[in-house]
């Protein structure tokens, strides 16, 4: 049979940790600027939106990820799915959540599933996690409101990651 890698066997926990807190400048509002040139030049039709193909070649060019990733992107942007997003509906997007500001929530969520084993749990614990979730409860979004879905991933955390051996 085939052997099947899994969290633990390629030692990630220390990384899950570590994906905890995000840098700084991932918090920052964004460059709107920057988008809106983007927008501009990369608009083929001259309509004020990028359409799908458009919109992947912006991704791409500008670092943001592959292919593959600007076609996520895109869906979860296009609110309308009406097949073109337009610079007011990136621009709040943006402002919203950036792709780096996820990954912290999704780390939280990964450290709630796989706390169940005491071994996990140890781990977990040696490599720093609960500090980092305590300070993600702290976290707010660009106009100063708590994050509630940070808050929600760390909280459901930091409750599997009590659990002792005893309970």
């Amino acid at each position: 049979h085939t052997h099947r890698s899994t969290i633990e066997s390629v030692d990630a926990l220390p990384t899950l940790s570590s994906l905890l807190i995000t840098p700084e400048t991932a918090h920052k509002v964004i460059d709107t600027k920057e988008i809106e040139d983007g927008f501009k030049e990369y608009d083929g039709s001259k309509d004020g939106s990028l359409n799908l193909k458009e919109f992947e070649a912006w991704f791409v060019d500008t670092g943001r990820g592959d292919g593959r990733q600007a076609k996520a992107f895109f869906r979860e942007v296009d609110y309308d799915n009406g097949g073109n997003i337009s610079l007011e509906e990136m621009v709040e997007f943006l402002n919203r959540k950036t792709p780096l500001q996820l990954v912290d929530m999704h780390a939280a969520y990964t450290i709630r599933n796989i706390a169940v084993t005491d071994a996990n749990r140890d781990r977990l614990l040696e490599a720093g996690a609960i500090p980092r979730l305590v300070a993600m409860l702290g976290i707010t979004d660009h106009e100063g409101n708590p994050d509630k879905g940070r808050q929600r991933a760390s909280v459901l955390a930091l409750v599997n990651l009590s659990m002792s051996r005893q309970c």
